[in-house]
């Protein structure tokens, strides 16, 4: 079981200035705070990511995506639904896990877009 986390971008409040940088916390106790951190075996998942499958791979796909993300320490990433169509159906969602089973080579996790139609 992992018991380290490292936090991109939080606030941190001390005596009386803010400072927006990052956080490395292992079993339980603050490790380093910086505007650059790698952890030793860190997991690193990018929770926004705009991959490009489907309708939009021109671009890239979520191979090429995948890829790129994994070379730069990624392991892991979620996806937004702002490719086309927009993804705002279980369908679409459903499709786009399907095309990632088979060309992502890192784990992922896709949003479900909400609009006024569903």
């Amino acid at each position: 079981m992992n018991n380290s986390y490292y936090i991109k971008q939080i606030n941190v409040v001390n005596e009386g200035s803010i400072t927006n940088t990052n956080l490395y916390v292992s079993d339980g106790m603050f490790k380093e705070i910086g505007d650059f951190i790698i952890p030793d075996n860190a997991i690193v998942i990018d929770v926004q990511v705009h991959f490009r499958d489907p309708g939009l791979i021109h671009k890239a796909d979520l191979y090429t995506e995948s890829c790129a993300a994994v070379a730069g320490g990624v392991t892991s990433f979620i996806d937004m639904p702002n490719t086309l169509p927009n993804v705002l159906s279980i369908d679409l969602l459903e499709e786009k896990y399907t095309i990632a089973s088979q060309k992502s080579i890192a784990n992922f996790g896709f949003l479900l877009g909400v609009n006024s139609d569903n």
